[in-house]
């Protein structure tokens, strides 16, 4: 029987993907070895959207660092880069400084270096379970995920130490039928998020996949070991792409696909916002959905947040702070 209270006691470490894509030197870097495939021009691929940084990664850092205390090590994944983040956490959290790790990109690519540099999530999704002392259960973030309220590990692990799934059940033949019928934009399909979950599932010839919600994503390290150990060609599909591509497929539902996991519904605990082709307003209106929530409301998702209209984004700005319970 598993003993409970050696899994609450087991560590927790987070993983979060950050990179500064207005630093002149990685932009450079980025034209440098684009192909010809228009990488730099899609959104979905390569293009400012997936680059851009409006300092998401402090409030990202500050919330887990406030709200989730019980967290050993927070590990960000940079390409020679460092995150504006050394003020925020002298001035609220001056104890937790040490347990800030930055990993370069050379230390989870150790062996595999003929495929760096990378400009791509994904591939850099495929290879974080390799920093060296990553504990075995962890929490991948995006930078622009973050905390908005007090959690505890059985938000993110059940007593059994499984990671939790917040997502919910999704046809594979309907995710297919919707790619058939995807509108082109500019001569090309897009690639989405749901695409390379649905690559995932097509890799493991399952008929439904769980379909991850934007929250912070419960993982084992273990498991990353086990497949890739199994099927190592799997890494190197995923990791020879320098930008986004289409054959590529998401790790972590992959993970979750081949191993043990409780899933729960986010609906009633996430607030997504997408401000990118938004209507005026936008922000105002989800603010007020997210003071619906109250406090259930635990994970907050802003994709694309330069695109927020100005007149928004003190507002937007000024609720994180709050949320996050720092100040800068």
């Amino acid at each position: 029987m598993t003993d409970e209270k050696s899994m609450e006691a087991a560590p927790i470490d987070v993983v979060v993907a950050w990179v500064d894509g207005h630093d002149p030197a990685h932009r450079a870097k980025r034209e440098k070895y684009q192909s010809g495939a228009n990488e730099l021009s899609r959104n979905d691929l390569g293009g400012e959207d997936r680059f851009n940084s409006c300092n998401e990664i402090v409030y990202c850092i500050g919330s887990i660092l406030r709200h989730a205390p019980f967290v050993r090590h927070i590990h960000i994944i940079t390409d020679g880069q460092m995150p504006p983040i050394q003020e925020m956490i002298a001035r609220n959290f001056p104890e937790r400084a040490a347990d800030v790790r930055i990993v370069d990109h050379k230390e989870i690519f150790k062996g595999y270096e003929e495929y760096l540099p990378t400009f791509n999530s994904l591939s850099i999704e495929t290879m974080m379970w390799r920093i060296p002392g990553l504990s075995e259960k962890f929490v991948y973030f995006n930078d622009d995920f973050m905390l908005a309220s007090d959690i505890e590990p059985s938000d993110w692990f059940d007593p059994q130490g499984r990671p939790i799934c917040y997502a919910k059940w999704t046809p594979s033949f309907f995710a297919h039928l919707l790619r058939r019928i995807k509108p082109k934009k500019n001569g090309v399909k897009p690639f989405g998020f749901k695409d390379s979950m649905v690559n995932a599932t097509d890799l493991v010839g399952m008929h439904r996949f769980p379909m991850i919600a934007h929250t912070p994503y419960p993982l084992s390290r273990r498991a990353y070991e086990v497949i890739y150990e199994k099927h190592p060609h799997l890494m190197e599909v995923n990791i020879r792409h320098k930008f986004r591509d289409e054959e590529q497929y998401n790790p972590q539902v992959l993970t979750y696909a081949l191993g043990n996991y409780e899933m729960r519904s986010s609906d009633s605990c996430t607030l997504f916002l997408q401000p990118r082709n938004s209507k005026p307003g936008y922000i105002t209106r989800k603010l007020r959905d997210a003071a619906r929530m109250g406090d259930s409301l635990k994970f907050v998702c802003v994709n694309t947040m330069h695109r927020v209209a100005p007149e928004e984004q003190t507002m937007l700005h000024e609720w994180l702070l709050q949320k996050a319970g720092i100040t800068i």
